[in-house]
């Protein structure tokens, strides 16, 4: 599969992505957190440039994080004040803010996202338990996280992963497909390539087709400056089933982007054919939640094409 984005800018942009995810935040309470979301947003909408909107969501993910870490959450994420374009990604940065709070404990978990957690947005979390899972997967990329985290660049709570198998089994199959979507979104940072990190998903025990539209999700996310290139580039050759799905990924980005930033698309409208199918299927989700008042977590409810 051959990538629009040469692999020496991708490791760099990944390098650039988990610095600013490592970032440190200031301590807010519920109604600084609230305006700081909102503001953030605002910024974002505002701004023309996708790097701004993408780095937008990792502020905010961090910043829901710590809201959740310091036990200040309970009401904060259902709170009317809080914008519908942030929920998505705050209730993301709630499921890494319950694991490094409470570790890989799946009961403990649970409970704490079903007493915070607004219900139409609730499965963002567990895509973020997912994400955890591919953070602590033992290997050379968490042992120089943990390098990074004794010399004070990157902080990393000290945590011990489960074993996937039996955790895994604990989870309805909807839940677990979520955990494969943040597990894949990790095995793009964990490998050198797109092509390497599809090889690791068909070694892991957790839903391929999920871990493949969080690796095209998290390809998406990091080469945000080449929206245009990554989205117009046709990714073969490839299976079919690994194609559905990294292509699912990709639009599913678009989505993600134009809920928290409403005239993100309208930045790409275009006649390329391939990207146009993009841009088409991204729109077409995007009406059908604003429909339903909330986007369906990291899948899509209309199959691609299902207007065109």
């Amino acid at each position: 599969m051959k990538s629009p984005v040469p692999g020496w800018k991708s490791w760099l942009r990944k390098s650039e992505t988990i610095r600013s995810v490592s970032q440190k935040t200031a301590a807010a309470d519920i109604v600084g957190y609230i305006r700081r979301m909102n503001e953030i947003q605002a910024d974002a909408r505002r701004s023309r440039d996708p790097l701004v909107k993408t780095r937008s969501f990792w502020r905010m993910e961090k910043l829901s994080a710590e809201l959740l870490k310091r036990g200040e959450a309970d009401v904060a994420f259902q709170d009317p004040r809080l914008v519908a374009e942030v929920r998505p990604i705050a209730h993301c940065g709630m499921g890494i803010g319950a694991v490094e709070k409470l570790g890989f404990q799946r009961e403990e978990l649970l409970a704490v996202i079903d007493r915070v957690a607004e219900i139409d947005y609730k499965m963002f979390a567990y895509e973020s338990i997912g994400a955890m899972l591919g953070v602590y997967e033992p290997g050379p990329f968490l042992r120089l996280a943990r390098g990074l985290d004794a010399i004070g660049l990157i902080p990393m709570v000290p945590l011990q992963r489960p074993r996937l198998e039996p955790f895994l089994e604990r989870f309805s199959s909807l839940e677990r497909r979520l955990l494969a979507h943040g597990f894949g979104r990790l095995l793009y940072f964990r490998n050198n390539s797109v092509e390497a990190a599809i090889r690791a998903a068909r070694r892991s025990p957790l839903d391929f087709a999920s871990c493949v539209r969080g690796i095209a999700f998290a390809f998406s996310m990091v080469n945000c400056r080449d929206v245009r290139p990554v989205m117009s580039h046709c990714y073969q050759p490839v299976d079919g089933p690994t194609a559905v799905a990294f292509e699912a990924g990709l639009v599913y980005a678009l989505v993600f982007w134009e809920w928290m930033s409403p005239g993100f698309l309208d930045l790409y409208a275009t006649s390329d054919p391939i990207l146009r199918n993009r841009w088409q299927a991204a729109r077409t989700e995007i009406e059908e939640s604003r429909r339903l008042g909330f986007p369906q977590a990291f899948d899509l409810r209309l199959p691609i094409g299902h207007n065109n």
